[in-house]
């Protein structure tokens, strides 16, 4: 069998702290290993102020749903009894405090008397009362204030004297110039048993936001012993963020360029401010670094860089906008939370593009001029025109090439233009030779124009060449005049 689990009632009763004027019950019991009648009774009370509320037995049951036992009421009954039942007893016991009282602690016994089969059994429980002693206690709750701000202060002071308690409530704070009061000492009377209060208005003073220590404090004109209370009152402050930028509000991004700029954000606060920043709008051919957030005392300037890094089909001359969110979140000392979004800048992608002029060429009787029109997206078109003043007809080839554009072999970028053009006497449809042809269409070459494009404004040169002879190839004459000037071209055909 599992051993009895304690028993539930002490051996004596305790009753404290009894205000003067009301009553305090408690019970005390013991296991008499009886069965029987029981009835209770008081000794030592010479004053009446205890009396018997009830009596009980206990008895040790089984839990059927688990193998431990537990003590519980077997019967009860109020007043001295009797009750039937045991082996365990309980008293209830009753003590009303004189007011005002003749002494601090008062005693007594409480008697329990079984009688089973002809015997009696009885057993005394010692019971004590004590009288609430004497005391004022201070007490307030400061409510949160903003810099600056004034709320009313309530404070009560509770007395357990048994007489009226007249003196001068003050106020103070850890930090001078925290906290200014309406008034800083108030005359106040506590009532015997009873409680008074004072309100006075309280500003926050203080300069810095923070936890500040609050004290009231209570002095008697008598011998009552002073009392006081310290809390803790919060001083919150608000605050105001702006972030601008030093960027255009419109921008003009070519590819590939950097285009550096700030933030600038000021905060009127009373310590450091982190702000956070998001990017929430951006141009997909556009990348920006911009930092999480920014630590700022006073006024601070956040660096940003904007860098296009985007694919070469995606020019655009429409503006679109880049839009960033900042945030100051809410702390212990600043309960706003603070947000904003603004445009950056918008911004464009237009299609950088070259135009290169072959100047006016001759060779022999025949003269002319062209030019490239070079997108950076690959895109070529090459126009031109040329006039035979001779008598003869034959090929003509108007070349302009970019010594510094070249492949990853280095093979110099080359465009050429060949056709016939008539002579006087013949030798072909027209005397002036016209063209405006666009491409490339292979994309091999068309990527390697995207490669060089940042090459094709400098230094380009130009040829136009003429043979009335048919049998001569033009483009390897070309190639062979190009040659002798160490260079090796890689020619990009235009279509016609």
């Amino acid at each position: 069998m599992p051993p009895a689990p304690q028993f539930p009632l002490p051996p004596s009763l305790g009753l404290a702290d009894v205000r003067p004027g009301d009553s305090a019950a408690g019970e005390a019991g013991a296991i008499l290993h009886v069965v029987g009648t029981a009835t209770a009774s008081l000794t030592g009370d010479d004053a009446g102020l205890f009396g018997i509320d009830g009596i009980e037995t206990l008895e040790l049951v089984k839990d059927p749903d688990a193998p431990a036992r537990s003590w519980e009421t077997g019967s009860e009954a109020d007043g001295p009894g009797p009750v039937d039942g045991g082996p365990a007893f309980g008293v209830k016991v009753r003590f009303t405090c004189p007011d005002p009282p003749a002494k601090e602690t008062f005693a007594a016994a409480a008697v329990l008397t079984v009688s089973a089969g002809g015997a009696s059994v009885t057993h005394g429980f010692p019971v004590t009362a004590t009288v609430l002693p004497e005391n004022l206690e201070v007490q307030f709750e400061p409510p949160a204030f903003f810099r600056g701000e004034e709320q009313d202060l309530t404070v009560t002071i509770s007395s357990t004297y048994r007489r009226d308690v007249a003196g001068l409530l003050s106020f103070s704070s850890d930090q001078p110039g925290a906290f200014s009061f309406g008034k800083l000492v108030s005359a106040i009377t506590v009532p015997r048993l009873g409680t008074a209060s004072v309100t006075v208005p309280v500003k926050a003073t203080a300069a810095v936001t923070g936890d500040y220590d609050l004290t009231v404090a209570f002095q008697p004109d008598d011998t009552a012993a002073p009392a006081a209370d310290t809390r803790t009152a919060r001083i919150l402050g608000h605050r105001a963020v702006t972030v601008t930028s030093t960027f255009a509000s419109q921008l003009t991004l070519f590819h590939p360029s950097k285009t550096p700029g700030f933030l600038n954000a000021t905060v009127d606060s009373d310590g450091p401010v982190t702000v956070f920043f998001e990017l929430i709008g951006i141009p997909e051919t556009v990348s920006l670094t911009l930092p999480p957030s920014v630590t700022v005392d006073a006024k601070a300037a956040v660096g940003i860089d904007i860098v296009v890094s985007s694919s070469l089909t995606a020019f655009t001359d429409a503006f679109a906008p880049i839009t960033i969110a900042w945030l100051v979140p809410a702390d212990d000392f600043h309960p706003e939370e603070l947000r904003g979004s603004f445009v950056l800048s918008e911004v464009s992608l237009p299609m950088r593009v070259v135009t290169v002029p072959s100047g006016e060429l001759s060779d022999g009787t025949v003269s002319g001029s062209a030019t490239l029109v070079i997108q950076q997206d690959g895109f070529v078109n090459y126009q031109g025109h040329v006039h035979n003043d001779g008598l003869l007809g034959g090929n003509y080839l108007m070349a302009i090439w970019f010594p510094d554009a070249r492949d990853d072999q280095g093979n110099t970028v080359t465009f050429i233009y060949e056709n016939r053009i008539a002579g006087t006497l013949g030798g072909g449809d027209s005397r002036d030779g016209d063209w405006d042809v666009s491409g490339p269409s292979d994309p091999a070459l068309k990527q390697l124009i995207i490669d060089t494009f940042g090459q094709f404004d400098s230094s380009p040169e130009a040829n136009l060449q003429f043979e009335s002879d048919l049998r001569i190839d033009l483009e390897t004459l070309f190639l062979g005049t190009l040659a002798d000037l160490g260079i090796a071209a890689i020619i990009v055909y235009l279509p016609d």
